[in-house]
């Protein structure tokens, strides 16, 4: 599901995609604002296991970064300009994932698969 809203005079996505496997499980999530602010990358808590997640993509120049506990799940903020971004978590295991359910999830052509994020 797309949202489109205006809000503070700057228009605000949220996209949403529910992992069909899960029916009651919460959905992964993304957000950013047009307004120069953060993209916002949410991973559930379930998703992540222990120790916190790391992430890496194209905006860490693929060096991981921990996430922040907030509730129920996991997040990460990062400023970046118009284009297109991939990126990955990684687990208490050391090993690579997207979760199913993430939005724009692709195969990184290596056997694994990376998230693309696209901001306009």
């Amino acid at each position: 599901m797309k949202c489109l809203s205006l809000a503070g005079g700057s228009f605000l996505l949220i996209l949403t995609i529910a992992a069909l496997a899960l029916p009651a499980a919460k959905p992964v999530t993304f957000s950013y604002g047009h307004d120069d602010g953060p993209v916002v990358l949410h991973l559930p808590a379930r998703d992540a296991g222990s120790p916190p997640p790391v992430i890496a993509g194209d905006f860490t120049n693929w060096m991981p970064e921990r996430m922040e506990r907030h509730k129920d799940e996991w997040r990460y903020s990062v400023h970046v300009s118009s284009g297109v971004y991939h990126f990955a978590f990684r687990g208490a295991d050391g090993r690579w994932f997207v979760p199913a359910g993430f939005p724009n999830r692709t195969e990184d052509g290596m056997g694994g698969w990376v998230a693309v994020l696209v901001i306009p």
